[in-house]
């Protein structure tokens, strides 16, 4: 069994992993959203529809796309991941208490049903690069896991 902080630290840890030298799967232009809400809604939408390429589009740090950090085949990896724990049948996104972040940095409330956990809330943070494209760089799963509900 997967311990929840065991998931969430092995899939936001790229974030400070050396680079693998990759090029992107797409134009950049492909990459991001314009606002932090339209890059959860992109995500969790391609993850409900299996589509990892699109949620990796969608997943990255202030400095960019995960796949100039990763690789593209590590990104899919974990992009597969990532879509087994976020079926759903619905989800409402709200913006959250956003103090303690950084100014780049954006924090939603993503009220998901019909989970395998039944109805839960996970925690996002967005970032924003410098050309001002909004990724999601974090995910608490833990309301997904054994961990993380009695």
């Amino acid at each position: 069994m997967l311990r929840a902080g065991a998931v969430v630290c092995g899939l936001v840890a790229w974030a400070s992993c050396a680079s693998s030298g990759s090029v992107l799967s797409a134009p950049r232009s492909q990459y991001g959203s314009m606002t932090p809400e339209q890059t959860v809604h992109a995500f969790l939408d391609a993850a409900q529809s299996k589509d990892y390429e699109r949620m990796g589009q969608q997943f990255g740090t202030h400095k960019g796309p995960a796949e100039l950090t990763l690789g593209v085949k590590d990104v899919e990896q974990r992009m597969v991941v990532l879509a087994a724990f976020l079926e759903h049948s619905g989800y409402d996104v709200k913006a959250a208490h956003q103090a303690l972040l950084e100014p780049y940095e954006h924090r939603l409330l993503v009220t998901m049903t019909g989970t395998s956990r039944g109805t839960v809330t996970l925690p996002f943070i967005a970032v924003s690069t410098e050309d001002g494209r909004w990724f999601i760089e974090k995910i608490d799963l833990s309301p997904l896991t054994r961990e993380g509900q009695p």
